[in-house]
């Protein structure tokens, strides 16, 4: 005979994110449990009381408790390729920094008395996942990175592996990431596959002024292409402004983020690149920009540009969402969310011929790039819709209760 945990009637759930930036992960989560039912479940989200994070969790009326973390922690990628000696060198130099957070953790369980543990990034996962066994209460662990096996020495693997098959439920955000878990060892019957999603209907074009197009593209009659996230070296920037030098003469480019963790030395080779290649008219910064559907609808075509595997693609299905025809690399996540001609097309990772000839392409035929744009939002609205991701993590919760 099978016996069950008698579910709650009103589930307390207890989300963990250890960052202070508002950066995928963290977007994900407010955008995913906007849509929770108060009257079902109980959302306390537990994040450091500082940076952008946190304020947006206030704004937009989450419960939150303050627990802190070092950002430099575990840092993910120090971790994964140093030796088991480094590895106790480096925790036994963070023993306070850890202590003082997994106090404040079981500070927060005590007094909350959570039915779930949402685990909403790896290093949360790492820290928390012990004590919730300890504790008898379920946890599970969201995955939003592309964990590649051969980054990982023996030692690393190992706790990896261990760690990882302690939550109750994995939750991967694309098949790219799920098979890679299942690579380093994770159990798959764990694991369970739910895209991200985004709030489709709020990309339909808007009836006012928009005002991204008015602040930078005033004058320009040209067709718009455009890269949009924060300034980071991975994130291919660099590989952008290439392209658009092999095309230069077709369209206005657009490079839309900010710095990530300050890093001005990347924004200042990105400008010194657009000036080198003689295109100080063609490529214009905009910085960080809050309002995406404004700059999405601004857009004529969107380019993702990434020289690392992305887990995801956020921008890429918010592009979708606009009714704007995609191009990207042709690894990670993105085969599975862009259909290679028919919502956008695919091109050779860090090949700036390849990414331009995908560009051109779309320029000579903006018949075909609109109805690649049209065939994109009804593909979004198939499969990345944010209350069916929200339903499905539901139903996780749920499961990891049984």
């Amino acid at each position: 005979m099978n016996y069950h945990k008698e579910i709650p009637k009103k589930i307390k759930l207890l989300a963990i994110d250890h960052h202070t930036e508002l950066g995928g992960s963290e977007i994900n989560l407010i955008n995913i449990f906007k849509h929770i039912d108060p009257q079902n479940i109980e959302l306390q989200v537990a994040c450091p009381p500082w940076g952008p994070f946190f304020g947006r969790l206030k704004a937009e009326g989450f419960t939150v408790r303050p627990i802190t973390l070092r950002s430099s922690f575990l840092a993910t990628n120090m971790i994964r390729s140093a030796s088991a000696f480094q590895i106790i060198k480096y925790i036994s130099k963070s023993f306070l920094d850890i202590a003082r957070f997994l106090f404040n953790f079981i500070k927060i369980l005590r007094s909350f008395k959570p039915d779930v543990i949402y685990l909403n990034t790896l290093k949360a996962g790492i820290l928390c996942s012990i004590p919730c066994k300890l504790f008898g209460i379920p946890a599970v662990q969201h995955v939003q990175d592309l964990l590649v096996k051969e980054d990982f020495n023996p030692v690393a693997l190992f706790i990896t592996k261990l760690l990882f098959n302690i939550p109750a439920r994995i939750i991967a955000i694309s098949n790219a990431v799920k098979e890679a878990l299942i690579s380093i060892g994770v159990n798959s019957e764990k694991i369970v596959m739910i895209y991200n999603g985004t709030d489709i209907s709020s990309f339909t074009p808007p009836s006012h002024v928009n005002l991204f197009k008015a602040k930078y593209m005033k004058m320009s009659n040209l067709p718009s292409v455009g890269v949009v996230g924060r300034l980071m070296r991975w994130k291919g920037q660099d590989l952008f402004i290439k392209a658009a030098a092999k095309v230069m003469n077709k369209a206005g480019f657009y490079v839309v983020g900010g710095l990530f963790w300050e890093d001005t030395i990347y924004g200042k080779e990105l400008k010194k690149l657009s000036e080198r290649l003689g295109l100080r008219e063609r490529v214009h910064f905009t910085d960080h920009v809050d309002n995406i559907r404004e700059v999405m609808h601004a857009l004529d075509i969107v380019v993702s540009t990434s020289t690392k595997p992305e887990p995801f693609g956020l921008t890429i299905i918010e592009a979708m969402a606009a009714s704007k025809p995609v191009i990207a690399p042709r690894f990670g996540a993105a085969p599975e969310i862009i259909v290679h001609g028919e919502t956008g097309l695919l091109f050779t990772p860090g090949d700036a011929d390849s990414l331009a000839l995908s560009i051109d392409y779309l320029l000579k035929n903006p018949r075909k790039a609109i109805e690649m744009g049209r065939r994109g939002r009804e593909r979004a609205l198939r499969m990345f819709n944010i209350e069916t991701t929200y339903n499905n993590i539901k139903r996780e919760i749920i499961a990891a209760l049984i």
